[in-house]
C-alpha cells in the first residue's frame, strides 16, 4: 500500500500533508492491517456488493490498529482503487480517465480535513460506483448511466419517460464551475457513452435548489451553471435542517446562522439567506445536449 500511496500522490492532486498522513497511518497500522485491507477489498470485488459492510469492518478494526476510522476508510478506498486499475486495463479504459476518476478521493480527504480535522473520508459509501466501473470522471464532472425515475415530461420537444436511460452527473468539490469546463465535460461524456442525437444529462444537487437564486450573484459561475438546467423537481428540507451546510461552510449545521463563517461570497450570501429564514433543499435538473452544446 505504501508504494501505491506514492504512485497515487504522483498522479493526482493529493496534498503533500495528506500523503504523509496516509503513509504514517499505514506504518502505524502495520503489515497486518495491510493484509486486512486487501482481504476486505477482495471480498468486495468478489461479492460486487455490500461495500458498506466492508467499511464497517474496517472502521471497527481501526482503533485496534491505532488509526482513525475515517483514515481507515480512506485507506480501504485506496486499496480498492489499486484493485480497480486492473479492471480499467482489462476494459480498455485510458490511464488518464483512471487517474482522473481515482482523484476523487483527494477532494473527499480535503473535505474531511476541513470538517473534522482528520485526513480521511466520512462518505465512504459513495465509492462502489467507481470501483465497479459505472461512474467516471470526465473533465470537471463525473458521470454514470442511470434509469430516469422522475415524472414524465417534455422538454424542447424531447419526451423524458420513466425508465429511460439518461446520463447522471455529479459535481466533485475540485474547484470552480467554469461554464466552458462544464461544457467540455458534457462533450466528453457524450462521446464516452457513445451518445447520438440528443442526450439527456441529469443532475440532483443542492446547487440546483431554486430558492438559492437569491444566493448566487447575477453573472456568477454558480448562476451560469444553474441556468444551464431545466429544473423539473425540487425538495425542501424540514424547517431548521441544512444537511449540505458542510459543503458551503466546512462545518456541520448547528442551527445558528450567526456562528457561520462568511469568508467567501457564497458563504456570506448563504449566511444571509439562512438568517432571513430561507429554505434549504436540492433540485433535480435536466440538460438536453446535442454533442456540442446544451439545447
Amino acid at each position: 500500500m505504501l508504494q501505491y500511496i506514492d504512485l497515487y500522490a504522483r498522479h493526482t492532486p493529493l496534498p503533500a500533508e495528506a500523503a504523509l498522513a496516509l503513509r504514517e497511518a499505514m506504518k502505524t497500522a502495520g503489515e497486518e492491517f495491510g493484509t486486512f485491507l486487501a482481504e476486505q477489498t477482495e471480498r468486495f470485488y468478489t461479492e460486487k456488493e455490500h461495500f458498506q459492510d466492508r467499511l464497517q469492518e474496517v472502521e471497527a478494526a481501526a482503533p485496534r490498529f491505532g488509526i482513525h476510522p475515517y483514515t481507515a476508510d480512506a485507506l480501504l478506498i485506496l486499496c480498492c482503487f489499486r484493485r480497480m486499475r486492473q479492471a480499467y486495463t482489462k476494459a480498455g479504459y485510458s490511464e488518464g480517465v483512471y487517474w482522473d476518476t481515482a482523484a476523487d478521493l483527494c477532494w473527499k480527504l480535503m473535505e474531511c480535513r476541513n470538517v473534522y480535522g482528520v485526513w480521511g473520508t466520512f462518505v465512504g459509501g459513495w465509492y462502489p460506483g467507481f470501483f465497479l466501473l459505472k461512474r467516471f470522471t470526465l473533465g470537471r464532472l463525473q458521470f454514470e448511466q442511470i434509469s430516469y425515475d422522475e415524472c414524465d415530461c417534455v422538454l424542447h420537444g424531447v419526451r423524458l419517460r420513466e425508465g429511460s436511460t439518461v446520463i447522471n452527473m455529479h459535481i466533485p468539490s475540485s474547484g470552480p464551475l467554469r461554464r466552458q469546463e462544464v461544457i467540455s465535460s458534457l462533450q466528453q461524456a457524450y462521446s464516452f457513452f457513445g451518445c447520438t442525437g440528443t442526450a439527456v444529462m441529469v443532475c440532483s444537487s443542492w446547487l440546483l435548489y431554486p430558492a438559492y437564486m437569491d444566493v448566487y450573484p447575477e453573472g456568477s459561475r454558480l448562476m451560469q451553471f444553474f441556468r444551464m438546467f431545466e429544473i423539473v423537481h425540487s425538495d425542501t428540507e424540514e424547517e431548521g435542517h441544512f444537511s449540505d451546510a458542510w459543503r458551503v461552510f466546512n462545518r456541520l449545521w448547528d442551527g445558528d446562522p450567526t456562528s457561520l463563517p462568511d469568508g467567501t461570497t457564497l458563504q456570506k450570501n448563504m449566511k444571509k439567506h439562512l438568517a432571513e429564514g430561507g429554505k434549504c433543499g436540492y433540485g433535480f435538473g435536466v440538460i438536453l445536449f446535442d454533442g456540442e452544446k446544451p439545447i
